[in-house]
Order: C-alpha cells, then structure tokens, then sequence
C-alpha cells in the first residue's frame, strides 16, 4: 500500500498542493500558503499566554517572542522553543499547540520569532536563538523558573537551530557571530529536545526530500545563499560537526519511520552516543515529518508526546 504524503497525515481536509518552490524569489508569496490554523485549536490551558513579546534588539532587528506560562506552584525551568519551516516560513503561531503542550508539562516557553531566509539567511536565525537563550537566563525571575533548569527544542529545520545553538553555547564557535548586549551571559543547558530535525547538510543532499524545493531551494538556496556548499561543514549549520558535541546536554531525539530525515536521528545519536552523551532515539512506526502536530487524532503520536514530556520532567536541575 503506498504511504500517504506528510501533508495529507498533517490535515484533515486536503489541501491543495500550489506549485513547487522553484526559485528562492517565490519564497515570501508562498508563506500565505501555510494555513496550520486547524492544527492550533483547543489550545491547552496556561496561566499566562503572552502573544507578542519584545526581548530586545540585535544587529538593527527587533526580537520577539510568545511566552506561554504553565499553571501550578511554580514552573520547574524553562524551555526555548524553535519552530520548523525550512528556515524560511512559519511562525511561532503554526507550532503553538505544540509548544504550548511542552508548557503544560511545568516549563515556561518562550516560541522564539526568529529571522527568516530569504530576507535574513545564515547566520541569523543562530544569532537569534543564542540571544533567545540569554534573554531567558536572564529574566528567570520574571517569569518565576528555575534558571539552573533551561531546555532547548524545535522541530525539523528548528531542530537544526537548537542543536547549532547549543553547539555555540558549548564551545563551537567559528566565524563571527553578533551576540548583541547579552554577549556575557552564561546559559546553562539541561536538556535538549530535537524532533525529525535536519543536522548534517552533507548528508540530506543524498537523501529523499519531503517536499519538491524544500531541501535545494529553501535550506540551501535560500538559507545558505549561492555557496551553500563551502557551509555544509560549518558546526552552526550542521551541528553534528560541532567540536564541542561531547559537552551537549542530555538529549532527545524522536522521528517518525515513514520520514526522509530519519537517517538524520539516526546519524546525530550515533555521534552523541559516541562521545557518551546521554542520548535517546524514538523511531515512532507509521508515522511522517510534523507528526506530533496530530497527536489529538493519532494514537502514536500522543504516546509519543507523552514519553517526551516524561522525559523533559525527569531530568535533574543544572548546578
């Protein structure tokens, strides 16, 4: 029996397809395409749900972010939450549900609005995520977490985010990269959660693409610009690279078996679990790229869910 596409499994009423991605100039008409709108329904109850939050400036850009605050005594840390796109559309608003889930789980979110390629390629979207990372050390007490407990996550090209942010933060660093005012802020990193997520460039070129442009268009095209090629090393675009992989923190990776990126789970656990890094892989059968996105309609993907956020609540605090 063939397998159903990705985007069928995502929605429950087809969705027309609209033409491939062919050149990186389609790229900003084609983000009004996204319609995630039916995938953020009955959102999950919070204490606080701050929509549109400013965290500061870097490099001439206004940062922003959703903050969503969990019910309960008081949160057991914080999470940054990255969202996917092909590093050129979505919006924290398409990946709310989901991140909202990660805050019922006891853990402020901050749903980073990060710079898009085109207009902002690389390294840009990595400079917003370092600074992310700072801003919430930073403002702990704001927010009443604790600071010693602070998670980084995303999904499919924000997976690639969270592991190149947590690359710098641990020690790659490679060309220069605009950290802002927050420079001098130290982060202290417990746990890190990457969904069906993309961290070797080199390898994705000899694997099966998910959606026609996303991988030599959007990630590479677009992302990378015209010499993609002489970035595929670099450890902040493909972190399982990064010379500083054995000091990763605990790490979670999970991708559905029907997905053309899992040979990339597969390659990044094996590289972490090399260097004795406290790794677990999940290779949920049946199912395709995004697939916690339907985790109200498919069994898998709720039991999926929920060994996650068992796993996020038993990490210990930092020191």
């Amino acid at each position: 029996m063939p397998r159903p596409s990705w985007i069928s499994r995502l929605f429950a009423a087809p969705k027309p397809p609209g033409p491939p991605i062919v050149s990186v100039d389609m790229i900003p008409q084609r983000r009004a395409f996204f319609d995630w709108s039916e995938l953020n329904r009955d959102l999950p109850p919070l204490k606080e749900f701050h929509e549109h939050v400013e965290i500061g400036e870097l490099s001439g850009r206004r940062l922003a972010a959703e903050v969503y605050v969990p019910d309960g005594a008081g949160p057991l840390g914080a999470m940054l939450y990255l969202h996917g796109g092909a590093f050129c559309t979505l919006s924290p608003a398409h990946l709310r549900k989901l991140a909202m889930r990660f805050a019922t789980n006891g853990f402020v979110v901050v749903n980073l609005d990060f710079s898009l390629a085109p207009e902002r390629p690389f390294p840009r979207a990595v400079e917003d995520s370092i600074f992310a990372a700072r801003w919430i050390t930073r403002h702990a007490r704001q927010y009443g977490w604790d600071a010693k407990r602070l998670l980084i996550g995303g999904d499919s090209s924000g997976a690639n985010l969270a592991a190149a942010t947590t690359a710098f933060l641990t020690g790659s660093k490679t060309e220069p990269i605009q950290e802002g005012e927050l420079a001098n802020v130290p982060v202290n990193l417990t746990g890190l959660v990457l969904l069906y997520g993309l961290y070797d460039f080199q390898q994705r070129l000899t694997e099966p693409s998910t959606t026609v442009g996303t991988t030599e268009i959007m990630s590479n095209l677009a992302y990378l610009g015209a010499h993609f090629l002489a970035q595929h090393k670099n450890p902040l675009v493909s972190p399982i690279r990064a010379s500083s992989l054995a000091k990763f923190p605990p790490t979670y990776l999970c991708c559905g078996a029907w997905d053309a990126t899992l040979g990339q789970s597969l390659s990044m656990t094996r590289a972490l679990a090399d260097l004795d890094v406290l790794v677990t892989l999940s290779v949920v059968p049946g199912m395709d790229h995004e697939f916690l996105l339907v985790a109200d309609r498919e069994p898998s993907a709720a039991q999926e869910l929920q060994r996650i956020l068992a796993w996020m609540r038993a990490l210990p605090a930092g020191t």
